[in-house]
């Protein structure tokens, strides 16, 4: 099992490696907040497991960024390997993805019309309000908690 420690120093070799915009590509910031939450998973057998995939993750990383012909593909195989390490956290830790606000709004937005076809207008903009402010709390708890991948 890698420590924790151990995790950030390699964390920060593939930081140096890629220049920072393009960390979202190599999901950097996915694998600080799974690092940073690494403690939180009470099974050691699981912990030691995922601290291992995290290890493997970042070493694969690394080598992907000593030929960054294509960051797109490699996004692409890297999400690949990540989406089974932030299933874990999903359901042991109540991860959630990063929200995307311009998706969003254009959900509330088409929500709104379709109800607008069976309620009057300010019934159908309320509820939308209140939906839309509902998630938005509960996207910022997980945010500032630091629970997104």
């Amino acid at each position: 099992m890698s420590e924790e420690k151990d995790l950030y120093v390699k964390l920060d070799v593939l930081k140096n490696k890629i220049p920072q915009p393009w960390w979202k590509y190599y999901h950097v910031s996915s694998i600080e907040n799974f690092v940073f939450h690494l403690d939180n998973i009470k099974n050691e057998r699981s912990r030691s497991r995922t601290s291992d995939n995290i290890e493997n993750y970042i070493d694969i990383a690394i080598n992907k960024a000593e030929d960054p012909s294509d960051v797109a593909t490699t996004s692409k195989e890297l999400f690949a390997i990540l989406w089974k390490i932030a299933d874990f956290y999903r359901y042991e830790l109540g991860f959630i993805r990063k929200p995307d606000y311009l998706i969003t709004t254009i959900l509330v937005i088409v929500i709104f019309f379709l109800l607008k076809l069976i309620l009057t207008t300010t019934q159908s903009l309320v509820i939308c309000i209140i939906g839309f402010v509902g998630y938005f709390i509960h996207v910022q708890f997980k945010v500032k908690a630091r629970k997104v991948y």
